[in-house]
């Protein structure tokens, strides 16, 4: 975990759900249209930028939400394809638990193992 005094709470966050997904840095700013080298400045507290670290922090939470949802698979971490799958979401309002009952209807509850 990342930990600086000038790094955000919200930041802070981004870089716990990125290391949670296994997804690297720079693909989460790929993703949200930010160059890699902005998030790192960023996150070392030499730039801010309100508007980019709420796309940062909305679309990570989204890719927790959907990677829970698409388990026991996972979501691809190349920036390309994890911009489709995005894009695809968002234009067609498919929620997390629209995902998640497609996905237990194939392979069976998590819990239940059925």
């Amino acid at each position: 975990m990342l930990r600086m005094s000038m790094v955000s709470p919200s930041l802070e966050r981004v870089t716990n759900r990125t290391d949670a997904l296994g997804i690297s840095r720079a693909t989460l700013a790929t993703v949200c249209g930010l160059k890699p080298a902005t998030l790192s400045n960023m996150l070392r507290g030499i730039k801010n930028d309100g508007e980019a670290e709420y796309k940062l922090a909305t679309t990570s939470l989204l890719l927790v939400e959907l990677a829970d949802a698409v388990s026991p698979l996972l979501l691809p971490n190349d920036p390309v394809n994890l911009s489709r799958l995005l894009n695809h979401v968002r234009e067609r309002g498919v929620t997390a638990d629209a995902i998640r009952g497609a996905i237990t209807s194939v392979f069976g509850s998590k819990d239940t193992n059925e």
